[in-house]
């Protein structure tokens, strides 16, 4: 039961996929120690299998037909424009949306150090400004920014950064419900 949860390639907690082994492995041990003579035991082990298959089914229900997580429909879009607008190894930079654009388009961070746009990393100090001198020294050709929200990781705002990246951006084209920015210059 425990190795369905790895199969299915929008699962919500991917993170834990490496333990679904172990936890396959502990499920069939503590099954097979079980007596199954004991009338107690088995309305547990149904209640208990009626339960897993009740919460995958509606996660599956849900995502039905939604394709591989991280590479959806609106993910290509991104994808084919950045490849029609530049050539392998261009600097862009993904401002508040999936960082695997760049491996995707055979484009690089505009920015070094590249850092996660989690809140738990951009906050460290100095972090920022390396990442604004990185935007300075190695211009990117476009950028590619998503919106923020009003919840959620991308209701974080990286204020120097985007105060930087609005200071000296335009928007320049939309893909989906990406802006697309380009330098004001």
């Amino acid at each position: 039961m425990a190795g369905v949860l790895g199969v299915y390639p929008r699962f919500e907690l991917f993170h834990f996929q490496p333990a679904l082994a172990y936890l396959a492995i502990a499920s069939g041990i503590f099954v097979s120690k079980l007596n199954w003579k004991n009338i107690p035991t088995k309305i547990f082990i149904i209640i208990y299998s009626l339960g897993c298959l009740y919460l995958l089914g509606g996660f599956f229900m849900r995502n039905y037909k939604e394709g591989t997580r991280f590479y959806e429909a609106n993910v290509i879009d991104v994808v084919d424009y950045v490849k029609y607008n530049t050539d392998p190894g261009d600097a862009i930079f993904v401002l508040n949306w999936w960082d695997n654009i760049y491996t995707l388009t055979d484009t690089v961070p505009s920015t070094n150090p590249w850092v996660p746009q989690l809140s738990w990393y951009l906050e460290r100090p100095g972090i920022q400004e390396e990442m604004i001198e990185g935007l300075v020294e190695n211009p990117p050709k476009f950028i590619i920014f998503s919106p923020y929200s009003s919840f959620g990781l991308s209701a974080y705002i990286p204020q120097k950064v985007y105060n930087y990246v609005t200071e000296n951006y335009k928007l320049g084209n939309r893909v989906d419900n990406l802006e697309i920015l380009i330098p004001k210059k």
